[in-house]
């Protein structure tokens, strides 16, 4: 238990500050984080540490997700000073909120160190504070000023160079791109496969297949229990740091359903239900909503949930099925992780055929590894993450048809519709913190992913709600959109991330949406939303345009997007429908109207009023670059 004083992030303990002459510690971290853990557990509860935490400083902790503005502040300084950036992130600072010292280091290792550091701070603070003053108003000024820096080298076709520049950072051998460690991002991912579709050239497509396979096989998967694990350790996906995130499952069976859409294989249907399987098992809330994600740490370690000794193992399973089971994920006496094992696949040349009765075993070490410790689970339902969560069940709704997905979908989104405070999105229930962009975005492709599942078009209204919101209250005058809206609270900056990290950035996420108003409502004041966020995206990334590839499809679809509007005399679609949807056809986004849906249909697209269906057949109309096909009937 931390035995030092915290406040929470209020205005208090910089009131406290002022009037007492000290420097403010922050702490920010999150509850699954296994460096966060240490630091809670071994840095935080020595007395050493304590000691001089409370009496020379104001210490503060702030948890960055239910506080997203002010990590990706002290993100961006932690990286202003030349530091790593991550958690558990400490930032020492003035009353004014003006940092002069941040660092990723979670400082477990080497107390000591930590001390003799605190000891060092507060010595300059008491007799050389003009220096610290001077380098903290230095270092935001800096911020400030690279808060806007622009790149104005724009590629001709900013698409086929992020997907050229992720081609030139794969990994042939391990899949993934870069070197350890290595992350999920699935975005990539999924631009690549889009990109493959667009190009009708399947070299774009098999570095993405590739790295789904090796990553399912290795030890980032749960082969046990579902799930993908936080990132890699390693080059091979072997060693996973143990954390499992709601928004990581959420992209990852949105990655894995776009793998099955083209091609229908199946391993890649089984990764992705598996994945969603998990997520509703283990991190559904009983009031509704999704929880944040389980711990990394359990049995005193990090990963001591996940793994397993070879006699634990022969002992559960028996001695003859036990050997082959062992065999099968690369579990042996030796171990392949701190003399234990990580299950994986990556020995096993037959890793897609898996034996008969296997998933029985699985289900048996589940309970095993269940009833061996406990694994907690962060219960903070976070907005942000749960609208991925709405985008991966309606996806995998439309595409492998399981009518338990939209039903999911529908509780979910109906959950989500209450996340406001006085008719403004917030970060999570209970709180009061505005939403921020990446939020509003997220949720706004989420309520669209559900329309293309359902046809309610209630939902391209409230995601044109959410846009309209980013344009009032985000927009920079720079160009793009700032991460806070402008009523939330003031910080020393207001951030403004263009590039994705592990999951899409606000940016080109807000891209996307108006990308994809522009075809499903055919209204001018997306159309020019969309081309004015392209240009600023091309503008400040033109060096670097695979750091936006979650916006490239964006671009691909000024070039090929096309709506599909199917007009019928029923209520529920025609089974010509199904022909239109049964391509992959990442570029098409399909409207359904019916009699009963003609008169609201019409307010959001307007451009479908005078469509009607055929002759007691279902008439298709295809919009494309502004012109309207005459009617079809299949």
């Amino acid at each position: 238990m931390s035995t030092v004083n915290f406040y929470p992030w209020s205005e208090e303990p910089f009131c406290t500050a002022r009037q007492q002459g000290k420097p403010v510690f922050l702490s920010i971290g999150y509850a699954t984080c296994h460096s966060c853990h240490t630091m809670a557990t071994q840095v935080f509860t020595d007395p050493r540490v304590s000691a001089i935490l409370n009496s020379e400083f104001i210490p503060v902790a702030a948890d960055s997700q239910l506080r997203p503005d002010i990590n990706a502040v002290y993100m961006k300084i932690c990286r202003v000073l030349g530091g790593n950036a991550g958690w558990p992130m400490t930032v020492i600072m003035t009353a004014e909120k003006q940092p002069f010292f941040a660092s990723a280091a979670p400082f477990s290792e080497d107390i000591p160190g930590f001390i003799r550091l605190l000891e060092t701070i507060a010595e300059k603070w008491k007799y050389h504070r003009d220096d610290l003053l001077k380098i903290a108003k230095d270092v935001s000024a800096y911020a400030l000023s690279s808060a806007s820096d622009k790149d104005r080298s724009v590629p001709a076709d900013f698409a086929g160079a992020a997907a050229q520049q992720l081609m030139d950072s794969y990994d042939s051998e391990y899949g993934g791109f870069g070197k350890a460690p290595k992350f999920l991002c699935a975005q990539d991912l999924i631009f690549l496969m889009r990109y493959s579709a667009f190009k009708n050239d399947l070299k774009f497509r098999k570095p993405a297949l590739h790295t789904l396979q090796q990553m399912y096989r290795g030890g980032i998967f749960d082969h046990f229990g579902g799930g993908f694990f936080h990132y890699s350790a390693d080059c091979e996906w072997l060693i996973p740091h143990f954390e499992k995130s709601l928004s990581d499952n959420a992209m990852m069976a949105m990655a894995c359903t776009e793998a099955w859409l083209d091609g229908h294989y199946e391993l890649y249907r089984k990764i992705a239900e598996s994945t969603l399987r998990y997520c509703m098992q283990h991190l559904q809330a009983e009031e509704g909503g999704y929880y944040a994600g389980q711990d990394a740490d359990s049995r005193g370690m990090e990963g001591g949930y996940y793994i397993f000794h070879m006699d634990e193992i022969q002992k559960l399973l028996g001695e003859d099925a036990g050997k082959y089971f062992c065999e099968c994920y690369d579990i042996t006496e030796e171990g392949n992780f701190r003399g234990e094992n990580i299950p994986n696949l990556l020995l096993n040349t037959r890793w897609n055929i898996l034996p008969e009765g296997y998933a029985d075993y699985c289900a048996k070490i589940c309970a095993f590894r269940a009833e061996r410790s406990e694994l907690l689970t962060d219960h903070s339902i976070i907005t942000e993450k749960n609208a991925l969560m709405l985008s991966a069940l309606s996806r995998a709704c439309r595409a492998f048809g399981n009518f338990r997905y939209l039903q999911e979908a529908k509780q979910l989104e109906r959950f989500l519709a209450g996340m406001t405070v006085q008719g403004k999105l917030v970060t999570a229930p209970g709180e009061s913190m505005r939403a921020g962009l990446r939020t509003h975005a997220f949720l706004g492709n989420a309520l669209l992913d559900l329309y293309a599942a359902d046809y309610n078009c209630a939902h391209i209204a409230a995601a044109e709600k959410l846009a309209e919101d980013i344009l009032a209250h985000f927009a920079a005058p720079d160009g793009g959109f700032y991460d806070y809206p402008d009523d939330s609270e003031p910080l020393i900056l207001r951030t403004k991330e263009l590039y994705d990290d592990e999951l899409p950035s606000g940016n080109c996420a807000a891209a996307r949406l108006f990308s994809r108003l522009k075809l499903l409502t055919g209204k001018r004041a997306w159309k020019n939303a969309c081309e004015i966020q392209l240009r600023t995206l091309a503008v400040f990334s033109g060096k670097y345009p695979a750091g936006c590839a979650s916006a490239a499809d964006a671009f691909l679809a000024e070039k090929a997007g096309r709506v599909i509007v199917c007009v019928t005399d029923d209520e529920e679609p025609p089974v010509e429908l199904d022909t239109v949807t049964a391509k992959y056809a990442p570029e098409l986004e399909v409207i359904l109207k019916t009699p009963s849906n003609s008169d609201a249909l019409a307010a959001v697209a307007p451009f479908t009023a005078g469509m009607t269906p055929g002759d007691g057949k279902a008439a298709f109309y295809v919009c494309s670059g502004g012109t309207i096909s005459a009617p079809i009937s299949l």
